[in-house]
């Protein structure tokens, strides 16, 4: 029987480990998003926390049996690698893309959950809120290494990308990574989000939030898609930061506040088409010290920014197309 090489042995390692977390993400897809047939299923957050332990098990278990020369990669390791340091090491550095990618698809519904609640500290939710907070915490940390590791690897050649055909999977992932970081961002703010808070520095976040932009910056190259949702992220920022008080649920405005914050003009950092200022925003700014709940506020903008966004998108037919063809200016 022929020897086998060095190389064609590690790549039927490789292989192999990829099939067997490709199982792993099938079964994610299937029980948490339908099999992608349908709308994203509509879970509990019991249901969502128990399935997700389950799935993080497998995964973990999958972890374990990868060799040493095969182990996931953190990220801020690949900084100090030499040029032949990464190609020794491809199959470690795929390897680590797919896994982390695959934790968010787990983690995921449970972030959805928990924005999703409008009393997350009531009812039956409140028995699980330790369980939330160490999903959302481990939900974090895997897009933080996910966004870290296709940083350095962008950062050393964008050629290795090409050479593993992985641009699009990296491209992908990058704009899924600052999505979910914008949504535990969110979930940080909240005023009933303690437990949360312990565990998580918001600053933190919003550090990697501005990371991750600039990874996706880096790999998106013609991704009309991508360019486009980062500027997006970037405007909800603008708006994010300019709301930022030390009550995020609510505003204190007077006489002295009202003078550096006009409502009117925030909602034009983010391109609206039909945004209508609630009639208690009116009354804030013209009348003395009030109380205005901004939620409402600030999921309009929200949402009436990613339709127009999703709205320009489709009806240009080039979500994804070269944005070489577009008149479109970063």
């Amino acid at each position: 029987m022929p020897a086998c090489s060095r190389n064609h042995s590690d790549s039927l390692v490789y292989y192999n480990l990829l099939i067997s977390l490709h199982k792993i993400r099938s079964t994610v897809v299937e029980v948490l998003y339908d099999r992608n047939l349908g709308p994203p299923k509509s879970f509990s957050m019991q249901d969502a926390v128990v399935a997700r332990l389950r799935l993080i098990c497998d995964l973990e278990k999958w972890l374990r049996t990868c060799p040493q020369a095969f182990s996931v990669l953190s990220g801020p390791e690949l900084d100090s690698w030499s040029p032949a340091s990464y190609d020794a090491n491809r199959f470690r550095v795929l390897l680590s893309i797919q896994y982390y990618s695959t934790a968010l698809l787990i983690n995921s519904p449970v972030l959805t959950g928990l924005l999703a609640e409008r009393h997350p500290g009531q009812g039956a939710f409140h028995p699980l809120m330790d369980e939330v907070t160490l999903a959302i915490k481990q939900h974090f940390a895997a897009a933080r290494k996910l966004d870290r590791v296709i940083h350095y690897v962008a950062e050393y050649d964008l050629s290795f990308i090409d050479h593993n055909a992985t641009w699009w999977f990296c491209n992908y992932n990058m704009f899924t990574v600052n999505l979910h970081l914008f949504g535990i961002l969110l979930a940080c703010y909240r005023d009933d989000s303690m437990p949360l808070q312990q565990v998580i520095d918001s600053s933190e976040v919003r550090n990697a939030l501005e990371l991750g932009l600039r990874t996706l910056e880096m790999v998106e190259r013609s991704s009309l898609m991508s360019r486009k949702g980062r500027h997006c992220l970037r405007r909800f920022l603008q708006v994010f930061d300019t709301l930022g008080t030390p009550s995020p649920r609510e505003f204190e405005f007077s006489a002295s506040t009202t003078s550096g914050l006009d409502l009117h003009n925030l909602a034009s950092i983010v391109p609206c088409t039909h945004t209508t200022l609630p009639a208690s925003a009116d009354t804030a700014i013209m009348g003395p010290i009030s109380s205005v709940p901004l939620d409402g506020f600030y999921s309009q903008l929200i949402t009436e920014s990613a339709d127009n966004f999703l709205f320009q998108s489709s009806q240009l037919s080039f979500l994804d197309t070269d944005i070489s063809i577009a008149n479109f200016t970063s």
